[in-house]
């Protein structure tokens, strides 16, 4: 350096900068003002120095690395925030099994496929709905729908289902011993009497519902539960054979009523009164399908 820069090199006096027993920097000093060289004492000081500038130095890092953390901390907080928030707008349009699905997926594609479960299967329908339409606006007719379908939800979700989707005035629902306990079948029976009582109620309040009626059904099995469709569109929902036995009941179920399969029934009995024996053809079974009607006006439980 003396050689590139013409300056002359007489003294030098060197320190180690120490923190938590290792080495951080060197402090140097060269050609000591006033004298030919540097002694004890200027040692002892340029030490002293050091060591307080590793200290500066130790805290000047890990104020930054406090900063980072905290910073890191505010984007993580804001990220989660926002996935809050984007979660509960698309809980308003998925059921709840895909929100959980892909927030436990987050770094994953969600995968084609499903499992078998037990599970108890709602279907209902509005009997009349055409002609109601046929008089109201498309605006009323939405309106309605509206109300109509966050009281059916809110009910279907009290006793622990899901809402699977909705078909024009119908739904369905699915109740598993995941969400709605062991005894999903008497969670699903609870909801179609309550959702029948509700509708019962609404006729006397809204003049528009004065004429309507609503059949379910409810069946329990065997399902295939998972995301069905393709790569770039799926749906996770619930098929099988007792998916269509659900809604055969519900089509065949007499209005103001409750219809449920021999397998719902079985489970239910003994907390629902009477149940009248019927008998059912279903498309693409030979056998007929045994089946028990359910009204909610005699003695159901609340």
């Amino acid at each position: 350096m003396d050689e590139k820069t013409g300056f002359r090199t007489r003294t030098l006096l060197t320190a180690p900068m120490i923190s938590k027993g290792q080495v951080i920097g060197v402090v140097q000093v060269v050609n000591k003002a006033g004298a030919e060289s540097f002694d004890k004492d200027d040692l002892y000081l340029l030490e002293a120095f050091a060591a307080q500038a590793a200290v500066s130095l130790e805290n000047a890092r890990l104020l930054e690395a406090t900063r980072k953390m905290a910073e890191d901390l505010r984007i993580a907080l804001e990220r989660e925030r926002n996935l809050t928030i984007e979660k509960e707008k698309m809980g308003a349009y998925m059921s709840k099994a895909v929100v959980d699905e892909i927030s436990r997926n987050r770094e994953q594609a969600l995968a084609l496929g499903g499992k078998t479960v037990r599970a108890t299967i709602l279907f209902s329908d509005i009997k009349g709905f055409t002609s109601l339409s046929e008089r109201l606006d498309p605006q009323e007719t939405v309106t309605f729908l509206n109300v109509y379908m966050t009281a059916m939800t809110q009910i279907i979700e009290a006793e622990g289902g899901l809402v699977d989707k909705f078909i024009g005035d119908g739904i369905m629902a699915v109740f598993t011993e995941a969400s709605a306990g062991q005894n999903h079948a008497a969670a699903a029976v609870r909801a179609g009497v309550k959702m029948q009582r509700r509708l019962a109620k609404m006729r006397g309040e809204e003049p528009v519902c004065a004429n309507l009626q609503m059949r379910v059904g409810v069946n329990t099995g065997d399902v295939v539960a998972g995301n069905i469709g393709s790569q770039t569109r799926m749906d996770y929902t619930v098929i099988g054979d007792n998916v269509n036995v659900a809604s055969r009941i519900e089509g065949a179920c007499k209005p103001d009523c409750v219809m449920v399969s021999a397998t719902t029934w079985e489970r239910v009995h003994g907390e629902f009164p009477g149940g009248m024996p019927a008998e059912i053809r279903v498309k693409n079974r030979e056998e007929p399908v045994s089946t028990f009607l359910i009204d909610p006006s005699v003695g159901a439980p609340a």
